[in-house]
């Protein structure tokens, strides 16, 4: 539960010591081993990071990996002492009813684009989950396997409310939740892929999609609401437990209007 320790330990910024050109290399170096060498970094479009931390330090990488950048028009680069401006913009959501055929910008764009100060070259993707059925998901990890739900739903809370005050300082980022994503898998793929400028015609990126596609579960929080809403039905001291964490947690969840979540569906 990572995102519960002291602000100053997790939610990590622009502004923070470590921004430096020197600490760049080296996280791409530490990273490089995991994509490949230096001759697939060469060829690759796209290089990906993958770790949930990244929502509480996004701000913190894009300063780090857009430090010494040169913006293309303007000569002025991005320093790691400048920090960040938020934008004033609020995120959307990439939803299934925003998909349009003929759409390749979804309405979920967020960030300037464009101009001297569009000058990272990282990009977020964020895909969040019903907080939930993400604690129950977690417990069958096996470095969860010890946490309490409430703890689990404690720290969705407290990673979504930093992530949701974050957004309005990255300059691109995509926000999807997976029981959208799961609804329209290729459509999403292909729309995320674009947007990091993939080329959608070359025959590798098209099956690699399909690939993508065929292993998306169509609910993958299904199991984790059966078993334990079926606690909640049967057992006493389960209900009990569900009703005490719906009271305590549903008001802080619905609080973060953008993920468009509530406590009072899962069940």
């Amino acid at each position: 539960a990572y995102a519960l320790t002291p602000e100053s330990a997790v939610h990590l910024l622009e502004s923070d010591a470590r921004v430096s050109l020197d600490n760049q290399v080296r996280l791409l170096n530490t990273f490089g081993s995991h994509w490949g060498g230096v001759r697939a970094l060469e060829e690759a479009s796209v290089w990906l990071e993958k770790s949930p931390p990244n929502a509480v330090m996004s701000r913190l990488l894009q300063a780090l990996l857009s430090a010494g950048l040169q913006a293309p028009a303007s000569g002025l680069r991005c320093s790691p002492d400048t920090g960040s401006t938020p934008t004033g913009r609020n995120a959307e959501l990439l939803t299934v009813a925003g998909l349009a055929d003929d759409i390749d910008e979804p309405s979920g764009a967020h960030g300037p684009r464009g101009g001297p100060e569009d000058q990272s070259r990282i990009r977020f993707i964020f895909i969040t989950r019903h907080p939930l059925a993400n604690a129950l998901a977690q417990q069958h990890l096996t470095d969860c396997a010890g946490l309490a739900l409430e703890d689990l739903v404690r720290n969705w809370i407290a990673m979504h409310r930093y992530l949701d005050e974050d957004l309005a300082h990255l300059q691109h980022v995509r926000v999807l939740r997976l029981e959208d994503f799961v609804q329209a898998p290729a459509r999403f793929v292909s729309l995320l892929w674009r947007w990091m400028g993939l080329d959608m015609e070359s025959e590798n990126i098209r099956e690699a999609l399909h690939t993508v596609v065929q292993e998306v579960r169509p609910d993958p929080n299904g199991r984790y609401r059966s078993q334990y809403c079926a606690g909640v039905r049967t057992e006493p001291s389960v209900r009990r437990a569900h009703t005490t964490l719906v009271q305590q947690y549903n008001g802080a969840v619905e609080q973060l209007s953008l993920f468009n979540y509530t406590l009072l569906d899962f069940c």
